[in-house]
């Protein structure tokens, strides 16, 4: 999270600080003082988007990680102040609280963060980028191929043979099982495979369900390729 630093006093006499920056407020007082005393204005803002993020935090931006939330915010943060505080000096008073119009700012903001990350998880999980075989396994999600309990195909695909057969047969799934799959063997969450699909965080049951058909269906594919699900497993139990 962005690290609040003491500023020097403005020139002239600045006006007292205000010990608390409601979000019940219409228009915060700092909005006034983004001219006149433009550090104050800052400090009074960074205070007033804590709280709004911390007790009425919009969705998306309140169902991601916790790492992820504490970026998303420096985003949300910086965007409102850079240059020169353009984002929040375009604020106009159109008759409702300034909380509404920020929670609305910040939902942007989060979203665009999760369209980001969307992209780079898709680029990661394509099953056509050239990369090292074994990662390249682990991010398809090969380890979640054969059923519970039987060992790791990550840890015992024999070859690079074996290895394109399972690729191959991802190239059958859809991006969103594809993607799914990946999630699951990076170790993300439910809620977090939902935001991943683009579902809403109460549907992280549906997501589990979703999981599962898409495992099933990787094995069938194996299967009606003519592969036996022993292939993928070592003899040796390794």
């Amino acid at each position: 999270m962005q690290q609040r630093e003491a500023h020097p006093a403005a020139s002239g006499a600045a006006p007292r600080p205000s010990a608390h920056v409601s979000p019940q407020e219409r228009v915060p007082d700092f909005l006034q003082l983004l001219t006149t005393h433009p550090e104050q204005a800052k400090r009074e803002f960074i205070a007033f988007a804590d709280t709004v993020l911390q007790t009425e935090p919009p969705a998306p931006y309140r169902d991601l990680p916790r790492a992820d939330r504490e970026r998303v915010y420096s985003d949300i943060v910086h965007h409102c102040l850079d240059r020169d505080c353009a984002v929040l000096r375009s604020y106009e008073d159109r008759g409702y609280r300034f909380a509404l119009w920020f929670k609305a700012v910040a939902r942007n903001v989060a979203r665009e963060y999760l369209r980001r990350e969307r992209t780079r998880w898709e680029r990661e999980v394509s099953i056509d980028s050239p990369r090292d075989d074994a990662q390249h396994g682990r991010e398809v999600g090969i380890e979640h191929v054969v059923p519970d309990g039987m060992p790791s195909p990550y840890r015992i695909v024999a070859n690079r043979e074996l290895l394109d057969i399972v690729l191959e047969a991802c190239r059958s799934l859809s991006r969103k099982c594809r993607l799914l799959l990946w999630a699951a063997a990076k170790g993300l969450k439910p809620v977090e495979m939902a935001a991943l699909v683009g579902l809403a965080p109460q549907q992280n049951k549906k997501v589990g369900t979703d999981l599962s058909y898409c495992r099933k269906r990787l094995r069938e594919i194996l299967v009606q390729s003519g592969h036996q699900l022993s292939e993928f497993v070592s003899t040796t139990g390794a």
